[in-house]
C-alpha cells in the first residue's frame, strides 16, 4: 500500500481466462472430477480431501500462463502468483491443483458470494446459453466493499467478478495489482462503470 488516492470510478470487472494463447490444462480423470465436484464452483465451500486435481498440460508447445482455465466459475492460479497476491486468500478456497505431476497450483473456488446486483438496472441476454445470463450489468455500488474479488448470487457458477475504486488505496485491489504485475492468461472484461 502506498497511500494514494483514487481519483476514478468505482469499475467492477469480468475474470475472464484468455484461452488457445497459452498452455490449457485437462483434468486426467473427468469421472474423478465430477464426483469430487458434483456441484460446480458456485460459491459453496467444497470441503474435499486435500489431495490435489490431478490435470495434464495441453498445448506445451505454448508458453505457461499465470491464470489457466479449468472450469466454469473458477481459474487455475500459479504457485508464485498465489503466494504474492494476498487479496487471493480472503475470497475463498485455494484447491490443489497438481499439473503434469510435478507443477503445484491452486483453483480459486470464490466464496465471496455478495448480493449487489441491482436487477431492475440490469439486462439479461436473453438467451440461455450464455454464460453470465447478463447483457448488461448494473450493481448498489453502496453493497461494493473489500475484498475486491467477488461473485454475485446470479451468475456464481460461471463467473468471478473483481472491483477496482471501492478504497483510498487501490493498490489493495486484485486489478489494480494484476495490472502493475502484468500477470498472463486472464483478461479484465468491465462489465459496470458507476455513473
Amino acid at each position: 500500500m502506498t497511500g494514494s488516492t483514487w481519483q476514478g470510478p468505482l469499475i467492477v470487472y469480468r475474470l475472464e481466462v484468455q484461452r488457445g494463447l497459452y498452455q490449457e490444462l485437462a483434468v486426467d480423470d473427468a469421472a474423478e472430477f465430477g464426483r469430487r465436484f458434483q456441484h460446480p464452483f458456485s460459491g459453496r465451500r467444497m470441503q474435499i480431501s486435500l489431495s490435489p486435481i490431478r490435470c495434464r498440460t495441453v498445448g506445451s508447445q505454448r508458453s505457461r500462463a499465470d491464470f489457466t482455465y479449468l472450469a466454469p466459475g473458477t481459474v487455475v492460479i500459479a504457485d508464485e502468483i498465489v503466494r504474492r497476491t494476498p487479496d487471493l486468500h480472503h475470497v475463498g478456497e485455494l484447491l490443489p491443483v497438481l499439473v503434469d505431476g510435478v507443477d503445484e497450483r491452486y483453483a480459486l473456488n470464490v466464496t465471496n458470494i455478495v448480493n449487489v446486483l441491482d436487477a431492475a438496472k440490469s439486462k439479461p441476454t436473453g438467451r440461455q446459453s450464455s454464460a453470465s445470463g447478463l447483457r448488461e450489468y448494473a450493481f448498489h455500488a453502496h453493497r461494493l466493499s473489500l475484498p475486491s474479488i467477488f461473485k454475485i448470487p446470479e451468475t456464481a457458477a460461471a463467473e468471478i467478478l473483481a472491483i477496482q475504486g471501492i478504497n483510498n488505496c487501490p493498490e489493495d485491489e486484485f486489478p489494480v495489482e494484476f495490472q502493475r504485475n502484468h500477470f498472463t492468461g486472464l483478461k479484465l472484461v468491465p462489465v459496470w462503470t458507476q455513473e
